[in-house]
């Protein structure tokens, strides 16, 4: 079952992120990764908000574990971008 709580978590970083509020940013998607460690998406938008943040050399090890766990910049979580596929 999903917890609701954790998707809000990482809803309110995106949110938090997209008007460039960072360091919110940074803390709700870190708080939604402790409980989600394989969201390569969510690595992903924390490598992101450390970019934003003024830390490459931590944000190239949070990106590169987003690719690590099949998530790249194009949006495409590999697994899931094929079983869409085969569906429609």
């Amino acid at each position: 079952a999903l917890d609701k709580n954790k998707d809000l978590y990482y809803l309110a970083g995106l949110a938090a992120y997209e008007v460039g509020k960072y360091e919110q940013a940074g803390a709700l998607l870190k708080t939604y990764l402790n409980d989600n460690p394989n969201d390569g998406e969510g690595f992903y938008y924390l490598g992101l908000t450390l970019q934003s943040l003024g830390d490459p050399v931590t944000a190239e090890k949070v990106l590169k574990k987003a690719e690590a766990l099949h998530y790249n910049e194009g949006g495409k979580n590999s697994g899931t971008d094929m079983i869409f596929l085969n569906i429609f």
